[in-house]
């Protein structure tokens, strides 16, 4: 058994495996950042799981060496993982042949680690194990020894158990017969993965690891969902590596994430386990911090006279760039603190940093004649397509501008308190719009500063709104726009205002952000990143829209909306103790979309129905190629 600590990745998600170039890519990153391992686990390659038993090509012969020599390369070391029990029978000496050989296969192409995984899988035995097998474990623990042996005990062998996790463990962690014979059973060399106290743990501790290392008799190596987004495709994990104290190193034998099935958006969760791996001890989050300026359009502050002026914010109760600024104890430096240190936040900037210089890298998406030559099944796409771009006018996949879409445009006037600013050509992606990017898609059991203020403000106006007195009686009822001017002193609830003029300027720049987004360079980058893009542009659309109705609606409506609010949800969603992110899907977009009201009953005002589709842009379509299964994953 290796004594040195493991890190790296486990590609272990349900979904597309990465391609052979992503994986090249990643050995690279993880050489440059002093990350010892990657192990192969794709749920969704079927010679992996549910095909276990059928030998590779020699075609995947070829790539499977390639990716062992890609690691070599990088001072990276392959595991190569097989996870046979969703219908093994662990009696049979046929099985356990056909097991042997797949492994073998494997290591004659040069991988010199491996893994058997037992995870996710129902845990009743067939007959036949029955009466071989006193309990499950045994069966577990008979096959991952023999396979050990086998491969004469390599340096790095890890074993997954069925129960993997404290809320798996039955009936309890201590009382657990299966994670007790799996520790008195196996061979004292074979690492055993673990995920920590649930399946996605916002937080493992060290006492935690203390009372497993009683049970398995060993330190595990610790297989880490954090960033894992595969039960919520709806959602992207770029937050830090935290929850974690570095004091935990010293009870385990190593660290593997799992993270997003989008290889892009895994720079950061990668970035900070290395530099979480390469630190010096634990230290407090310091709450003295320096504020980041995110270039946000003015806000609308209420003075102590109750007016509202337009200006940089200076306090009081507003929603406005105080409260949309990152507060970072430091933005600038290494992702370890002068003193070897780590905080998640000092570690994030740095990523940022050098993450931004990624999206600057020009890359550019696969044209039709690549991919004629990449392949001739992909003759069947469609051939009318034009190159990507962005024109604000209307969807046209023609082109050309439609005069009902220009209309909708003008009548749901979002800009009005920004100027529409952001109407105007992107401007090259800043450092502070990424930051802004990763607060909106933060971590499983906690959204970002900003995205948490936006929120916050959200349920503000829905539950403040009945202290908002229209200042006339026509408002939503007129076919005209609304003015862009501040509230008067007279008007009945200036905080209410003065929030939601914050509230456009907030969302302004979230549209901005993401427009300079999709004008990257790296478009392939970006393009794994699309989905979220545009979820986030049509929440923020709607909201805006919702608000602009309640600003301009008229007074015997708000009476009637009021009615209707009665059981209006309007406080966002909070996990319990020990639930699962996956309770609550959708992120911050689940969210908002939980909190937004349903007003098609509003008859005859100027924001109908139609109103509430996502803003207009017109982008061109751009024929995609994607990457099929073919025989196999690994290509």
């Amino acid at each position: 058994m290796t004594s040195s600590f493991i890190s790296g990745v486990v590609e272990g998600f349900y979904g597309r495996p990465w391609s052979s170039d992503q994986r090249s890519r990643l050995f690279t990153r993880l050489g440059q950042w002093s990350m010892t391992h990657y192990m192969y686990a794709p749920k969704d390659d079927a010679k992996h799981r549910a095909l276990w038993r059928v030998p590779y090509t020699e075609s995947e012969e070829v790539e499977i060496a390639a990716l062992v020599r890609s690691c070599q390369e990088n001072n990276v070391e392959l595991v190569y993982a097989i996870s046979p029990g969703l219908d093994m029978t662990y009696s049979s000496q046929e099985e356990l042949s056909l097991l042997k050989k797949k492994v073998e296969q494997v290591a004659g192409l040069g991988c010199k680690a491996f893994a058997i995984l037992f995870d996710d899988i129902e845990v009743k035995m067939g007959d036949a194990d029955q009466k071989l097998f006193r309990s499950f474990a045994d069966a577990h623990v008979y096959v991952t020894n023999t396979l050990y042996e086998h491969l004469r005990k390599p340096d790095v062998f890890l074993f997954c158990p069925t129960e993997y996790c404290a809320s798996r463990a039955f009936p309890c962690l201590a009382n657990s017969s299966y994670l007790k014979t799996v520790g008195t059973g196996l061979s004292l060399d074979i690492g055993i993965l673990w995920t920590g106290p649930q399946v996605i743990s916002k937080a493992i501790s060290v006492e935690s690891v203390l009372a497993l290392k009683e049970v398995i008799q060993r330190p595990p190596v610790i297989w880490d969902n954090l960033h894992a987004n595969d039960y919520d495709r709806q959602r992207l994990f770029l937050g830090p590596y935290q929850g974690r104290p570095l004091s935990l190193r010293r009870h385990i034998r190593g660290v593997l994430t799992n993270p997003n099935c989008e290889y892009e958006a895994n720079f950061i969760a990668i970035r900070t386990l290395a530099a979480w791996c390469a630190s010096g001890e634990d230290r407090e989050f310091l709450g003295d911090v320096q504020d980041m300026e995110l270039g946000l359009p003015d806000t609308w502050t209420q003075t102590s006279d109750g007016a509202c002026t337009q200006g940089q914010a200076s306090g009081g109760a507003q929603f406005d760039q105080s409260h949309l600024k990152r507060q970072r104890e430091s933005s600038l430096g290494s992702p370890v603190a002068d003193d070897g240190n780590y905080t998640p936040d000092k570690a994030l900037q740095n990523a940022l940093s050098e993450w931004l210089a990624d999206f600057q890298r020009p890359c550019a998406l696969p044209t039709m004649q690549d991919a004629e030559h990449l392949s001739a099944a992909l003759d069947c796409a469609a051939s009318d397509t034009s190159a990507l771009s962005l024109d604000y006018g209307s969807v046209s996949s023609s082109g050309e501008s439609s005069s009902e879409d220009d209309d909708l445009v003008m009548d749901m006037d979002l800009d009005r308190h920004s100027q529409a600013t952001d109407l105007a050509l992107p401007v090259a992606l800043t450092l502070e719009q990424l930051n802004l990017f990763v607060d909106l898609l933060y971590l499983p059991f906690e959204h970002g500063h900003h995205a948490t203020h936006l929120l916050e403000s959200w349920c503000w106006l829905l539950q403040s709104y009945h202290r908002f007195t229209p200042s006339s009686e026509t408002g939503s009822s007129s076919t005209s726009k609304p003015t862009p001017s501040p509230p008067s002193p007279g008007a009945s609830d200036q905080e209410w205002c003065c929030r939601s003029m914050n509230f456009h300027g907030a969302c302004s720049a979230i549209r901005s952000m993401c427009f300079s987004m999709m004008q990257v360079p790296n478009q392939i980058l970006v393009y794994e990143l699309y989905t979220s893009i545009w979820s986030i542009l049509d929440i923020v659309s709607r909201l805006e829209t919702v608000v602009t109705q309640l600003e301009t609606m008229n007074v015997s409506s708000q009476q009637r909306l009021l009615e209707v609010w009665k059981g209006l949800v309007t406080t966002p969603n909070q996990l319990a103790d020990g639930q699962e992110p996956w309770v609550f899907r959708g992120g911050l977009v689940g969210e908002f979309q939980r909190l937004l009201p349903d007003l098609s009953w509003l008859q005859g005002n100027a924001v109908s129905d139609q109103k509430l589709k996502v803003r207009s842009v017109h982008i061109a379509l751009v024929l995609f190629f994607f990457r099929g299964y073919g025989d196999s994953v690994i290509i």
